[in-house]
């Protein structure tokens, strides 16, 4: 009976030692749950901030796109007008370039 008895004790300390061994896995499981899913709450945190900087950022290109086009028309039409007067005055004979040239400077 007594050998029974230390054999039912062994078989119960087994037991419970494995049985702590198992709820410090799983502890140790659920700390590993709880660390990955912060990491999840910071890294969507993250996310969200890069995607207002993204659409923040995609904001500004579209306005500057508009302004270098207004600029680039700006540009093509003061490049037609030089080229247009630059042809005018290829054009002019040397008796009306000196007329106009003398006109600028007449202050009568």
């Amino acid at each position: 009976m007594v050998i029974g008895s230390i054999l039912v004790g062994t078989l119960y300390f087994h037991w419970m030692d494995k049985l702590s061994t198992e709820s410090d896995k799983v502890i140790q499981y659920k700390k590993t749950i709880d660390s990955l899913q912060n990491q999840i709450v910071l890294n969507n945190i993250k996310i969200n901030t890069l995607d207002s900087i993204k659409n923040t950022l995609d904001s500004q290109v579209i306005e500057n796109k508009k302004q270098l086009s207004n600029i680039a028309n700006k540009a093509n039409y003061y490049r037609r007008k030089y080229n247009e007067e630059h042809s005018r005055i290829i054009d002019l004979s040397n008796d009306a370039i000196i007329s106009e040239f003398s006109a600028i400077f007449d202050y009568d």
